[in-house]
Order: C-alpha cells, then structure tokens, then sequence
C-alpha cells in the first residue's frame, strides 16, 4: 500500500526473545489495528510493524519508515534496560544511553515514543531528551493492562484526541476493565529547549507541521560532526576547503554551519551546525546521493558525541556501516542478509578491545568476505577501526569474525576467518 503524504506511520516494534515469559504480542498489535481500522481518524494513520526486533530490524525500519508514532511492545527490565534479540533470537538488552542515542538521529520525525514494557520510565527520561512525548511504565505492567493502555491510546489518536488526552484515556481504560496499574504508565515531555506545537499534540492531524505560528519562539539545537575524506592535507587548500563549507552548507540549508577545525588522518572536518542541518546531511550520504566533497570521496560521516564504550549497540551500527560503505558497488544486495553483534567491548590502559562477529545466511555469501586471503574482510575491519577510534576516541584493537547463522535442526557453521585489527601508530 502507498503511503499518502498526509498520512502519520505508526510503527509497532516488537521483541519476545527465548526464554523470556510469553507475551501477546500479536494480540496487542491485532488490537491496536483494529481501533485504528475502525476510528474517524483511519485514513490519516498508516501501522506498521517490525516483529522479533533485533537492534539492526529497529534502525532500519526508522530509516525505511521515518515513522510520526513508535511503539514498543516486550520486556524490560529493573535496571533499565530494553529487551531486544541478538541473531540468534535471545536476549540482547539494550542500556538507556544507547537508545536515546539512536531516537536522537530520528527527533526530527518521530513525536511521540510509547514503552509498552516493565520499567520502561527509566529509557523514556532518557529519550525524551530528543523527542517531544514519550510513555514509559514506572514499574512492572501486566500483559492485560498493557493491552489495554495501547488500544485506548491509540482509540484516542485515530479520533484526532492529543497525545496527552490519549494518555489519559490509555490509563483510564486500565481501570475501566478492572485491572491493577492504571498508574503505571508515565508520560514525560521534552523540557531541555522549547518547541513549537506538533500537530498530533493539538490534536489536529490534517493541518501540516509546518503551519506554525509566527510569534513561536524556536532555541536552536547545535551538533558537532565529522567528515572525513580519502585524501592528504597537503590537498585540502583553502580554496578547496571554502569550496566545501559552501556547499555543505547549501545542502544541509545551514547558513550557520560553521568549519571548526581540519585534523590528520585521511582529511578529518570537524564541523559545527544545526541538528536539523546533519539530520539532512546524514539522510544524503546514508542514501548514496552524497559521496564526495570536491573531489575528495566521504570516508565516513559521523555525529560527534559522548559515547560510552560500554554501548555495543553504536558500535555495532559503526561496524555495520562501514560493511555497507565497502560492499555497495560490488555487492550491494549482500548488506540485506547481514548481522553484527559485539560479543565484547574491554578497556585496557590506553586501548579499547573490540570482538565483533559478522553474520550471514549462507556459506557462499561468507565466501565474499574471506576470498583473496580476507581481502574484503580487511578492508571492513580497518575502516571500522579507524571509525571507532574517533567515536571511542582512544585506541582501538578489533577482532572481526565472519559466521554462518545458526537455524533451527542445523548445526553451527563455524567461524570462517577472523582478523585482528590494531590500532596504527
């Protein structure tokens, strides 16, 4: 089905790994979309729904979707952490920092983020640093009870009811039927700069985000990023230099981007600008339309930030788009069939150890990466060690392995070939 531009994508990610309790997922899913489907409101709002969510599923499907509604639906736990699955559909949790790091790249469509999950309120503090509203649950919730928070909040919004009108009723149909945790959800709203109203929190769903009133009073985010370029320094003159602030700066529609400084290392741009303005350069040079700066070809693109190097998730996410940088020419399909998982992130004095695997569906596409004595493999392995280096911002040793992915009734493929990764002095 098309998607009308006037219409909001709801997307429903879902995760309910081995030997976590079952849960009705389908149910709630089945549920929300029958609410929608029968709602004033049904043709304004398109579901989608990602299930058996493994961190790679969850970034893809924002990029694919740039949804309006997240909603996640599965466990969580007292620590504060989000239950996903790793490629082998177990446990793969997920630490607050990490995921409000992921939503920040997607603040500029996404509005709201409901956590239908035990002690989820800890990961929506966190997020709603970046994103307008997001629900959390401040303790744990029963299976019923999420259920039917989701299908009234939802009920509310196909009605064309505000974010927060649909919280209330969210927590009032708790109550209705009887069951324990009508207090359990909590709603949270973005307080570090002031934003203009969206239109699912006026409630008005037909009138266009950008219809804004004049007189509102917008404090402008500011990011530090990075460029870095296949080229020398002794290349990059001045003249090259202005050449390509200009014209990231007619790109991104950031008149105000500003070129902090150049660094060795390949040609390394350290620039300042608006998030709206790397949110636009991110989408450009992820989609390819974007790949060179006057002459020089993009390395890597990169959101300057502190990270913790206890966060495998955007490390993975770096590993995994330096694969994606390196396979698209010659094989740009092999991307869709491939896994990272950090088995271990460790620091020792002055270095971080990095052991990563790389999964594949089949031996002949694990073949690729280890044909040529590893040729390939090498090739992603000193790219995203050059990457994590910068984002850990310490030296990096990484230890990179290719493997089969285990099916059901099938035994282990083994590790193919390994490659260990130090960082170059």
């Amino acid at each position: 089905m098309a998607v009308e531009s006037s219409q909001k994508i709801i997307l429903i990610l879902a995760a309910n790994p081995k030997g976590t309790s079952k849960l009705r997922l389908e149910e709630e899913v089945r549920d929300i979309e029958e609410g929608l489907r029968q709602s004033s409101g049904r043709d304004q709002f398109l579901l989608k729904a990602e299930l058996a969510l493994r961190p790679r599923d969850m970034y893809r499907a924002l990029l694919r979707d740039k949804p309006k509604v997240v909603h996640f639906c599965g466990h969580g736990n007292d620590d504060g952490g989000l239950v996903l699955e790793n490629v082998q559909g177990e446990v793969h949790l997920v630490e607050p920092k990490a995921l409000a790091a992921l939503f920040e790249l997607f603040a500029d469509c996404i509005e709201c983020i409901v956590l239908n999950a035990c002690y989820s309120a800890v990961q929506a503090e966190a997020i709603a640093q970046h994103i307008p509203y997001v629900i959390g649950m401040n303790q744990a919730i029963g299976d019923r009870a999420a259920i039917e928070f989701a299908v009234g909040f939802y009920d509310a919004l196909g009605a064309g009811e505000s974010i927060k009108f649909a919280y209330e009723l969210g927590c009032r149909a708790i109550g209705i039927y009887g069951i324990s945790g009508d207090s359990t959800p909590k709603l949270i709203q973005k307080t570090d700069f002031l934003q203009p109203k969206s239109s699912l929190e006026t409630g008005n769903i037909n009138e266009s985000d950008s219809a804004r009133s004049s007189n509102a009073t917008v404090q402008e985010k500011y990011v530090k990023y990075e460029f870095v370029l296949s080229g020398t320094l002794s290349e990059a003159s001045k003249e090259r230099l202005e050449a390509i602030l200009a014209h990231l700066r007619e790109m991104s529609k950031d008149t105000r981007l500003t070129l902090i400084r150049v660094e060795a290392g390949s040609i390394r741009l350290i620039l300042e600008g608006s998030e709206e303005g790397f949110n636009r350069l991110q989408k450009l040079v992820y989609s390819g339309f974007l790949s060179e700066l006057e002459g020089f070809p993009i390395e890597y693109f990169n959101l300057l930030t502190d990270v913790s190097i206890e966060d495998p998730l955007l490390i993975g996410v770096a590993i995994y788009t330096q694969i994606s940088l390196i396979t698209h020419e010659e094989t740009p399909d092999l991307i869709d069939s491939v896994d990272v998982s950090v088995e271990q992130v460790a620091t020792e004095s002055d270095i971080v150890r990095v052991s990563a695997s790389i999964f594949v569906e089949h031996p002949h596409q694990k073949q690729i990466f280890t044909r040529d004595s590893g040729r390939l493999l090498k090739m992603i392995g000193h790219a995203a060690r050059k990457q994590l280096a910068i984002l850990l911002n310490s030296k990096v040793y990484l230890e990179l392995y290719v493997t089969v992915k285990v099916r059901r009734n099938q035994l282990d493929q083994g590790t193919e070939a390994a490659i260990n990764i130090q960082q170059e002095e």
